[in-house]
């Protein structure tokens, strides 16, 4: 208590010290809801408006309703309407948006007759007066905003069109408040907390939930160790992964999985083996906690049914799937494995499945089979330098039309020298033309000495060695 009064022996308790201790016990408990309950007024349970038909809204009755109210220093008070109390309601504008509020009014109450001292006549005389002061709740609205008056609480927002109430959006300031409850005007979806025990519940099933343990004062199954220890997860060997090669539904690993935690000086091993996986079943393991490392053994369980969550029979924070069967394939999340369809082999780390390594002829990550070079495409290129050089072999092929030129004999004796209009090398060692008589390609002699069909006497000048017959046709191409 703030004050105490104080008495000696023998005192006589008179009317001032009455009224002394009961404004100083009235004072103190105003001071006590202030700092326990809340420095503001709110509504501690119910209070829900309802719909009451056609423009009449109500407070709801069926349950309890609490409120408390500290705008009027000295006045601090717990307002408690009992279930089945008399309705509060209200008549709302029509076609607007009508703010409901509470409005606390200062009554007095309880008339009863009393005895006064009338100190002039000296002599006592009764009287009937109200015996309490009361604070009286009451609905109001207006359709501008609420008022944020010392003596009213929010309560609702209130659509009303043709007469009747279309919409009740809840506006309660709750003493006690999930977080959703903070944003005042959006429905309620989540439990409305209304007392120090809801309050200490709702704290209490956070922290158990948040540890995943049974009870909230339980050591947690997961801790934020736990948690960052399996971000910090290395799996590496297993050999060769198979799925389907050569029995099917099998998953097999040709060496152990080595499972590795950051510090954790221990390593756990998956032994090299295989396992049958049904669709929609998964491979995991239950890695222990602060257990040395060695052997651990391979579980089987439909994904759907493996315990990751506390409240699941089985339920292990170490467990870490390491495989999963869907839709005929084998994939994985956990290692760095592409996903293996039926007849697929692969290890960890490689980003092709070996039967397209096969076909690509890659035998490591550091070798592979290379083709024949013919010192174009070169067995060291890259592919975009390959298929650049291919690109260009391909462009100059078909862009390499040929110039042709035909020529007629006519002279009875026929013709050795034939002279175009198109120029080509005088080289005979450079095969730059095609000729062919009546159709039958012949023969350069690149010696220049006339021992082959024809040889090339100038730029544009083409010798034979015989005489083209008279009527014969010649044909010679040049590439452009």
């Amino acid at each position: 208590m703030q004050r105490v009064q104080r008495f000696v022996a023998d005192q006589r308790y008179d009317l001032p010290q009455h009224d002394y201790m009961s404004g100083y016990i009235a004072a103190d408990f105003n001071v006590l809801n202030k700092g326990l309950l809340s420095p503001l007024s709110r509504i501690l349970a119910n209070w829900k408006v309802e719909n009451d038909g056609g423009l009449s809204a109500r407070v709801n009755n069926t349950n309890a309703s609490f409120l408390f109210a500290c705008g009027n220093t000295g006045k601090e008070f717990v307002n408690y309407r009992a279930p089945a109390a008399t309705l509060l309601t209200i008549t709302l504008a029509d076609n607007a948006i009508n703010y409901v509020e509470v409005k606390l009014n200062s009554t007095t109450c309880a008339p009863d007759t009393v005895a006064i001292w009338d100190k002039i006549a000296k002599e006592e005389f009764t009287q009937t007066i109200d015996t309490v002061y009361e604070e009286e709740p009451t609905l109001v609205s207006n359709t501008v905003t609420f008022t944020g008056d010392i003596d009213k609480l929010r309560l609702a927002i209130v659509t009303t069109s043709g007469g009747v109430i279309t919409n009740i959006t809840d506006a309660r300031q709750m003493l006690y408040e999930l977080e959703s409850d903070w944003d005042f005007g959006v429905t309620r979806t989540d439990r409305t907390i209304n007392s120090s025990k809801a309050s200490y519940d709702a704290l209490a099933t956070s922290i158990k939930e948040m540890k995943g343990t049974p009870k909230w004062f339980d050591k947690p199954f997961a801790s934020s160790k736990y948690l960052k220890e399996y971000q910090n997860l290395f799996i590496s060997g297993g050999g060769q992964i198979s799925w389907e090669q050569p029995t099917a539904n099998t998953l097999a690993w040709t060496a152990g999985f080595d499972i590795e935690i950051a510090d954790r000086v221990w390593v756990y091993t998956v032994s090299a083996g295989s396992i049958i996986l049904a669709e929609g079943e998964a491979m995991f393991v239950d890695l222990p906690a602060g257990a040395p490392g060695g052997p651990i053994a391979p579980q089987k369980a439909l994904l759907s049914a493996i315990p990751i969550d506390p409240a699941s029979v089985g339920y292990s924070p170490g467990i870490q799937v390491l495989f999963f069967r869907r839709g005929g394939k084998v994939i994985s999340t956990n290692l760095d494995i592409v996903d293996l369809d039926s007849g697929e082999v692969s290890s960890l780390g490689e980003d092709l499945p070996v039967s397209i390594r096969a076909r690509l002829n890659i035998l490591s990550d550091t070798t592979y089979t290379a083709y024949t070079s013919t010192n174009y495409i070169l067995v060291g290129d890259g592919y975009a330098i390959a298929i650049s050089k291919l690109d260009a072999a391909i462009a100059a092929l078909v862009g390499a039309a040929m110039t042709e030129e035909e020529f007629f004999v006519s002279a009875g004796g026929g013709q050795t020298i034939f002279n175009t209009t198109m120029t080509f090398n005088a080289l005979n060692t450079i095969r730059d033309l095609v000729i062919s008589v009546n159709g039958q390609q012949v023969r350069l002699d690149t010696a220049g000495t006339l021992l082959k069909d024809y040889r090339k006497n100038s730029t544009t000048q083409i010798e034979f060695a015989y005489a083209v017959p008279y009527g014969a046709y010649v044909d010679i191409w040049k590439p452009k």
